[in-house]
């Protein structure tokens, strides 16, 4: 901040008022304002000799209050200023007895740098918002799943709610799964459990469509109490299940058996019939004790293999 010789000075020399008359103005001496301008007196003992100053030199505002500032006194319109605290915290009187500012012009800082964090934080959550709405689907009951994106292979596997043990076979399944990927470096896969029951074709169709997922897994009870298991396919595909099984479910045999079978429908709709067909014979190594299962795979191998 310049200092008020400085700034008087260049006022003075900018409209052309000479020492004599800024003095006549005021009703001081000549030899005052000598003493300002040359910094011989720091500044004036009244804030009002300053004010008379800036109107003499026709200051704007902005003019106007810096001068008050550099005289030591707090400014006309503090929040357009940058004071410093003490010339916030008091001001001068005609006869220099000091006067306290009210608490407000000192507060007044704080005040708005709270309003500005709150508004960055609006903007922010507007910003996480809209980035969450653009990657996530949205279903009236309020679940979601973020969709397949470009070149993505998304498998969906039913989560089962109100059926426990179904449902801690699902996420055992998706662990499973998520291991053989990784062993087999598979790229651009994601295994995801959908939140809502799939009660038939149309609705277990409608999560696939919503998510673009290649592959669904159904894991139900079936009719003679045990659980079933049916991989079927996502966009595109035939509304029959490809292969269905009968896993235990508090077996990690059969969930790693099933993720297998998932695994070689993934490697077959990539071209790679050699790594689908030894996928599921890895799966019938460990397969489910169920006879039906065991056929099952075996026609599901055919199936695989003869798929134009």
């Amino acid at each position: 901040m310049r200092s008020f010789a400085e700034l008087l000075r260049d006022y003075t020399a900018r409209t052309g008022v000479s020492d004599t008359e800024l003095a006549r103005a005021l009703g001081v001496s000549r030899q005052t304002i000598f003493r300002w301008k040359e910094g011989l007196v720091e500044k004036p003992r009244s804030r009002e000799d300053v004010l008379r100053c800036a109107v003499k030199l026709r200051l704007s505002p902005e003019e106007r209050d810096e001068i008050l500032l550099a005289a030591g006194f707090a400014p006309e319109v503090p929040h357009l200023a940058n004071p410093s605290p003490a010339a916030l915290l008091r001001e001068h009187s005609a006869d220099g007895a000091e006067a306290t500012v009210p608490m407000d012009l000192a507060s007044r800082p704080r005040s708005i740098g709270a309003t500005k964090a709150l508004i960055l934080l609006a903007l922010l959550f507007l910003v996480v918002a809209a980035a969450w709405s653009a990657q996530a689907v949205l279903r009236p009951d309020g679940y979601g799943v973020a969709p397949a994106g470009s070149g993505e292979t998304l498998v969906l596997i039913e989560s089962s709610p109100g059926h426990p043990t179904e449902g801690a076979f699902a996420a055992r399944l998706k662990s499973a799964l998520e291991r053989e990927i990784a062993a087999n470096r598979v790229s651009s896969f994601r295994a995801e459990l959908w939140p809502k029951a799939l009660v038939d074709i149309a609705s277990t169709g409608e999560a696939a469509r919503r998510t673009n997922a290649s592959l669904v897994v159904t894991i139900k009870e079936g009719p003679d109490g045990k659980a079933e298991s049916s991989l079927i396919e996502g966009i595109g595909g035939n509304t029959a299940p490809l292969i269905s099984v009968r896993p235990r479910p508090s077996s990690v045999e059969d969930a790693q058996s099933l993720a297998l079978l998932v695994l070689a429908r993934i490697y077959a709709g990539r071209g790679e019939m050699g790594m689908a067909r030894a996928a599921i014979l890895r799966a019938q190594a460990i397969s489910v004790a169920d006879p039906e299962s065991d056929t099952a795979i075996s026609t599901y191998l055919d199936q695989l293999e003869n798929r134009p």
